[in-house]
This record gives structure tokens, C-alpha cells and sequence, in this order.
């Protein structure tokens, strides 16, 4: 998948610049923030505790360009038209029929960025809406809305550095912590690896021959072997939780510290708006 620039993909679906669904507007919405500020008794000060951010929504408003061949061109030419995408297309992936029963599943909502890379977000498609035309009307207005897992924006191409010793890890793309996946090859047993201030281990022996995965992607976190062994319960009690594993921005060290003799350190860069 390739997008250029002006152009969004959800499911199999391709809209915006160079397709028949113009994208007039594309807002979204700030995120709301839990704060946990508390007036000081009998004084006039306030002091702030710690903050979270509630991811909101993204709302599209499209435009479904419908058109089609008049005699006596529509039965000796081939009708192009016949192939592009719906309204009806439109409304079906909203649905979102593939996620919407699956606790926790969630899909990304891909575009090509300003500086032309491809990225993307993750949620689910929400709210959609479309107005009713006559059957003459070669533009249907709709509304789109997708609500999303986090605050974040990701690179779709993931990037990766082999852990060999002490290993520099330079991040210069992006302008927020990432998220990351750590790939331990066997034979390990409980291996243990940092990734900058922070160490996490696994009790766990891995076999020749399989792997094991730590990963803290929000939308596939989890530590599992290659035979499907969910082994979160083998997280060691000295290590950091998934949810707070990130790899930061710059120049960051990362290591093998005990158990294995070889890992892979993978993570999409990440930034903080749409953009």
C-alpha cells in the first residue's frame, strides 16, 4: 500500500486526491484531558497531579462522485465507472463488521502526510451518515466519523535494529516516544533486555529454532512464543510494564542484558498530530 499525498485508505477502500470520493474536509478533534488537579486548602493555589489524555474523534465529511457513459458510448467502451467505490462501500466498512464484535480489536485509518510519508491511526469507524439524492445526482454528501484507540499517529513501515552488545538506537523521525516489539530468537532462557533506562524480562526458556515476542504495540500488546504460548504471567516482577515500554526520540541504548545471544528491536516512529 502506497498512498500519495491527499490520499486515505480504510479497509480496502482508497479516497481522496485522484479517486471519485473527494475528502472537503478532514478535522480531528482535540483529545480530552483527565486531570487531576486539586485546590490547595485555604489558599488561592492549585496543584497538578498526573494527567491523561482521552482520545476522541476524526470526522470526514466526503463527497461520493458518481458518473457513468451515455449512448452510444456505454456498450463499446468499458465502463470504468462501474468499478469505483460506493456510498453503499462507504457504509458497509463503516460497519466495520470485521472488528466491531471483537473485544479489543481495532483497524487503522491510513494517509500520506505532508512530508510523504505514509501513516496511520488506530480505532474504529464510528458514526456514518450520507444524504438521499435523486438517481440523477452525480455527487452524495456523507459524513464519516472514526474513533480513535489513542492520541498518536504511526509510520506504517516499521523500522528495526539488530541488538548486538550495547547498541545505539537513533530515532530522528517523528516527534514522540514509540512504541516498540522486541524479537528474541532461541535458545534463550529468560531473557532479559534494556531499552534505554528501562529492563524487561521473561521467565521463560525459548527452544532453538522458535522465537519469542515482546511487544507494546497498544493495538497487539502481548508477550507470546512462536507456538502461541501467551507468556505475560512470565513477565519478571523487577521489569516495566508493557504499557510503559517505549523506545524515546533521539539517540537511545539499547541491550541484551542476560539469557539470549541475539535480538531484533523493531518500532514505528510516531508523532503527535495529524499532519
Amino acid at each position: 500500500m502506497t498512498l500519495t499525498k491527499g490520499q486515505y485508505q480504510i479497509g480496502d477502500i482508497v479516497f481522496g486526491a485522484g479517486t471519485n470520493i473527494i475528502v472537503t474536509n478532514f478535522q480531528a478533534q482535540s483529545y480530552d484531558v483527565n486531570a487531576q488537579d486539586y485546590q490547595i486548602s485555604r489558599s488561592d493555589e492549585t496543584r497538578f497531579g498526573l494527567d491523561t489524555f482521552k482520545p476522541t474523534t476524526i470526522s470526514m465529511n466526503l463527497e461520493v462522485i458518481y458518473n457513468w457513459l451515455l449512448d452510444p458510448f456505454k456498450n463499446t467502451i468499458p465502463n470504468f465507472w462501474a468499478d469505483k467505490p460506493t456510498v453503499s462501500d462507504l457504509a458497509t466498512e463503516w460497519r466495520a463488521n470485521d472488528i466491531r464484535n471483537s473485544w479489543g480489536a481495532i483497524k487503522p485509518l491510513f494517509f500520506c502526510g505532508r512530508d510523504n510519508i505514509n501513516k496511520m491511526v488506530f480505532g474504529r469507524p464510528g458514526q456514518f451518515s450520507a444524504e438521499k439524492v435523486s438517481h440523477n445526482s452525480t455527487v452524495v454528501k456523507c459524513v464519516a466519523e472514526f474513533r480513535r484507540a489513542d492520541t498518536l499517529v504511526y509510520a506504517v513501515d516499521e523500522s528495526a535494529k539488530a541488538l548486538t552488545g550495547s547498541t545505539n538506537v537513533i530515532r530522528s523521525v517523528g516527534d514522540s516516544d514509540s512504541w516498540c516489539r522486541i524479537i528474541i530468537p532461541g535458545p534463550a532462557t529468560n531473557p532479559a533486555i534494556q531499552i534505554g533506562n528501562n529492563t524487561i524480562q521473561v521467565n521463560t526458556t525459548v527452544a532453538s529454532g522458535k522465537l519469542l515476542e515482546i511487544n507494546s504495540y497498544p493495538w497487539s500488546r502481548r508477550i507470546v512464543n512462536s507456538d502461541g504460548l501467551n507468556l505475560r504471567n512470565s513477565l519478571s516482577s523487577s521489569s516495566i510494564y508493557l504499557d510503559k515500554l517505549k523506545l524515546p526520540m533521539g539517540t537511545s541504548t539499547a541491550r541484551i542484558v542476560s539469557g539470549a545471544t541475539s535480538a531484533t528491536l523493531y518500532w514505528r516512529d510516531a508523532w503527535s498530530a495529524i499532519d
